[in-house]
């Protein structure tokens, strides 16, 4: 079929902008590399409005529908509008007064005397936030949009997403009003052939600039639409999972993520930190794909600190995932209860003006700043040549035994354990964990001390706690667990292992 005969198919609308590039595609990586999917590196690019202009916002409003600022009571009571419709249109109830909503409420343009479009004070609401709605719309023949429960789940989400970009990112670049939509089967492998980053989700049309391998039309400068390809019909098909509850509870992880992550596109537009090729420079979609990452951490953030892998539901994110370098600016911010990017974004606008792109020089003095005024001992500079480095042994702190005794009650009275065997540690600060493969190294928390510094361990042996540590270190680390452990094995009580305690010397 040639070009003309596409276009044939499809209106502008329902192909969704597809003259936009696509400037944001992810889902979760370990979703997408069990469906065989290929994660980006491509980088969004946005054209920022001229300084002191208010552009006119975005207006791509879903077929048939009014957006109007009138209150929820009002629609209710003199339009007759009902509670599930609106629910339908705008999310659940709970999220209404929060200040995402923006105020503004998309109904069935029936309710307006079947006009379409928008009133003036809705338009202007526009003009200083970003709202984002999910289509409504679903076609079964040709499995375009969402089913009722899917789109319920997203609908609670996107507030959840836009949310965390403001957390993350600070004021939004664009403002408007964002169509969320599901395409076509058709639809979709049009995009997915069209894509170089992905196919679990794109930002399309806007000021995004037009990619000539799709041409249906030309794009857009004045509308956005982010557009979702996967249910959780396939999410669980590419996972080969049949139980229906297990796969809504994937696709939660997964779809918080990529909504966060589509959102932030928007939301951060074409910004760069950092010259690229040198130290410090953030790649625009690392750091949004970051953001993704970090909504599945952030809801956990306040328990997680300190804590193993083990005991959190991270969505199938990886090590890798924790530990890239940007990554590692934000959780180090985090124990302090702080947004890194936020806080960066906002300092560097007040230092070199409000424009798009900093170069390396200028992040680094801000974020040094910033992290003289948390009271870390570190630079951005140390933080960021520690990704990937194996630890510095010479860091490892001794001190003689002297009067300073291990708590050999702990391990009394064990029968599976007579002898108090324990599993002996150096312990030591890195500014990034362990990399794999570093034998005799256990990795230690995802998340770093209020200091931002991880805790790691060097194993040094196994033997009686009674006996001490084979280098007489009393600040070695004791690692052991009542009523068994691998004892054949040279690691016999791994920190990681549930329920294994941490046994410290005490100065008797």
């Amino acid at each position: 079929m040639n070009q003309m005969d596409e276009r044939k198919l499809y209106s502008r609308r329902d192909f969704f902008k597809l003259g936009g590039s696509v400037a944001a595609v992810a889902a979760a990586e370990g979703v997408a590399q069990k469906l065989g999917l290929r994660m980006g590196v491509g980088t969004a690019e946005a054209v920022q409005p001229e300084a002191g202009t208010q552009p006119e916002p975005q207006l791509d409003l879903p077929p048939n529908t009014y957006l109007t600022s009138l209150p929820d009571w009002q629609l209710k009571f003199f339009r007759g509008v009902k509670v599930e419709e609106l629910e339908l249109y705008n999310g659940p109830k709970s999220t209404w007064s929060l200040k995402e909503s923006g105020g503004v409420f998309v109904v069935p343009k029936e309710y307006f005397d079947g006009k379409t479009g928008a009133d003036d004070e809705a338009k202007e609401k526009l003009k200083k936030r970003l709202v984002v709605r999910a289509d409504v719309a679903r076609d079964e023949v040709t499995d375009r949009g969402w089913g009722r429960e899917e789109l319920k789940l997203i609908q609670a989400l996107i507030p959840l997403a836009i949310r965390r970009c403001e957390e993350f990112f600070g004021p939004s670049v664009w403002n408007g009003l964002v169509q969320m939509s599901r395409p076509s089967t058709k639809e979709r492998e049009v995009l997915k052939n069209a894509m170089y980053e992905g196919v679990g989700g794109a930002v399309m049309g806007g000021p995004f600039g037009c990619l000539e391998a799709v041409d249906v039309g030309g794009c857009d400068p004045n509308n956005i639409n982010i557009v979702i390809l996967n249910s959780w019909k396939v999410v669980a098909s590419g996972l080969g999972i049949t139980d229906k509850d297990r796969a809504m509870q994937l696709f939660v992880g997964y779809i918080r993520n990529l909504l966060a992550h589509e959102v932030g596109h928007v939301w951060f537009g074409g910004t760069q930190l950092g010259t690229p090729g040198e130290l410090g420079a953030l790649d625009n979609h690392s750091i949004v794909y970051t953001l993704g990452a970090s909504t599945i951490l952030a809801e956990l953030a306040r328990r997680i600190i300190g804590k193993q892998p083990e005991e959190l539901n991270i969505g199938g994110l990886s090590y890798n995932d924790m530990e890239k370098p940007e990554m590692l600016l934000w959780k180090a911010f985090k124990v302090r209860g702080k947004e890194f990017y936020a806080d960066l974004l906002k300092e560097l606008k007040v230092a070199y003006g409000d424009k798009n792109n900093f170069a390396t020089k200028e992040i680094s003095e801000v974020a040094n700043r910033l992290f003289m005024e948390v009271g870390f001992k570190f630079t951005y500079e140390d933080l960021l040549k520690s990704f990937n480095t194996p630890p510095d042994e010479s860091q490892i702190v001794r001190r003689e035994m002297g009067n300073y005794k291990y708590p050999t009650e702990r391990v009394a009275d064990d029968p599976l354990n007579p002898s108090g065997e324990v599993c002996w540690w150096e312990e030591v600060k890195v500014l990034a964990p362990v990399p794999f493969a570093s034998p005799g190294w256990f990795r230690g928390p995802i998340f770093p001390d209020d200091d931002g510094y991880y805790r790691t361990y060097k194993r040094i042996g196994k033997g009686p706690l009674k006996d001490g540590p084979p280098n007489k270190n009393s600040l070695a680390v004791a690692t052991w667990k009542k009523g068994g452990g691998n004892y054949g094995a040279p690691t016999p009580f791994p920190p990681d292992l549930d329920g294994v305690e941490f046994l410290r010397a005490k100065n008797y």
